[in-house]
């Protein structure tokens, strides 16, 4: 699923323990035997995250997201043929922070996203590059 955003944002309780919550949205079009349907898988969840020193110009952190993945697909422009599916979702990951002046940064995440759909786990790698930017 190649277009798409995310968001997150978290709490620190110390230099190398916080929480965070995310959530992201993906569309791609799929032709399937000569109908196009659109398609949208949304992620959402939270979880633990284990960092280095967060006043560092450098910050590295580990994190695991547990939560949600919806699903939808409709032939395009048909409204009437919407499929609609919800799971557990599960998303490792890891990544850095660099700061590039203040409270601003640059984040690059990649991880391993884990959909239970029966009868089977599906799993999608994921790769974040964003702004970050800090509070106090």
């Amino acid at each position: 699923m190649p277009k798409g955003w995310h968001g997150a944002a978290g709490f620190n309780f110390n230099d190398s323990f916080g929480i965070f919550g995310q959530v992201s949205q993906h569309k791609k079009t799929l032709n399937v035997s000569g109908v196009d349907v659109d398609t949208t898988l949304s992620i959402f969840g939270a979880g633990p995250r284990i960092s280095g020193n967060q006043r560092a110009a450098v910050t590295y952190f580990a994190q695991a997201m547990f939560g949600g993945a919806s699903s939808r697909a409709s032939v395009a422009g048909i409204s009437s043929s919407e499929f609609k599916d919800s799971n557990f979702a599960i998303q490792p990951a890891a990544g850095v922070d660099v700061k590039a002046g203040g409270t601003v940064g640059v984040r690059a995440q990649g991880g391993l996203t884990f959909i239970k759909a029966e009868p089977d786990w599906q799993r999608e790698w994921v790769f974040f590059l964003g702004i970050v930017v800090r509070g106090g």
